[in-house]
């Protein structure tokens, strides 16, 4: 059990987590995080890092009310380019913890305004399966609000694990794409998505959009209406708008794209205002 501690200007992480079952990582407040880099020459920045190996466990944790936020950026970082898996990121896992639950953090400011850097508020990476990402708030994030790249194989038929769930999330205003799914099954419902001019609101590496559970979401991009989705795009699949889209994937039938409302951007207030389309939108889902 790690909670209510504040964690600041720390160097690359502030929890590292190997081989741990049934931890909960809570209500702590997480910032000013700098730069560092791993052991394959990468610049890493990632508030909790979980990375076991494939039979090493570290399944059931829960991190949950964490305030996730206001990394220094990679132009201040002051370490050289790594390369193309350099991460700036609020939660990363990577070779195998599953089964695992991201809830109700608020994780923001992260190399916010810079594309390209490999910002995400979380990363859930090579097979950590069957992890549940609900009621979190993550916006202003340089590259993906949320990403996911469960696999290697780029053919889906061979992804034979059950989906990421997400949902009831907000995301605003991540760069590239908002909610990054390169590659693994998701089930994506209830949630948010708003961009401000973002290369797409939803995107897959491969094709495998109309593998998943889409659904009951608001999309918006308060400078584009034409790039929501987007399919294949390892090979060559552009974004396109909402109508398209639905068309593409088979999914979204009860999705809308409006501007969702929010009480007050400028104050990171993403309560929804009396009138939203979001309101009375979604869809129950079991516990």
């Amino acid at each position: 059990l790690v909670q209510n501690n504040t964690f600041q200007n720390n160097r690359q992480s502030d929890i590292i987590m190997l081989s741990v079952d049934n931890g909960i990582i809570q209500n702590n407040d997480m910032s000013g995080l700098k730069c560092g880099r791993n052991g394959d020459g990468q610049r890493h920045t990632s508030s909790i890092f979980m990375h076991v190996g494939a039979t090493n466990g570290s399944n059931g944790n829960l991190f949950k009310g964490n305030a996730i936020h206001d990394f220094e950026n990679s132009n201040n970082c002051g370490i050289s380019y790594g390369g193309v898996y350099d991460f700036w990121g609020g939660l990363w896992c990577d070779v195998g913890p599953g089964s695992n639950t991201i809830d109700s953090n608020h994780i923001y400011n992260i190399n916010q305004g810079i594309k390209g850097v490999g910002a995400t508020g979380a990363h859930i990476e090579a097979r950590c399966f069957d992890w549940t990402v609900k009621n979190n708030i993550v916006h202003d994030v340089g590259d993906n609000c949320i990403s996911q790249r469960n696999y290697g194989d780029p053919n889906p038929a061979n992804w034979d694990h059950p989906p990421t769930k997400y949902y009831n999330n907000t995301f605003y205003n991540c760069g590239s794409q908002v909610a990054n799914m390169v590659s693994g099954l998701v089930d994506f419902r209830n949630n948010i998505i708003y961009g401000v001019n973002s290369d797409a609101l939803i995107a897959f590496g491969f094709n495998s959009a109309n593998l998943n559970t889409i659904n009951n979401n608001v999309y918006f991009d308060s400078a584009t209406s034409s790039r929501v989705g987007q399919n294949d795009y390892a090979n060559g699949g552009q974004p396109v708008n909402f109508t398209t889209w639905k068309s593409l994937c088979n999914c979204d039938a009860q999705s809308v794209f409006a501007n969702p409302q929010f009480v007050n951007i400028a104050t990171s207030d993403f309560h929804l205002a009396t009138g939203s389309p979001a309101i009375d939108n979604g869809q129950t889902i079991a516990a």
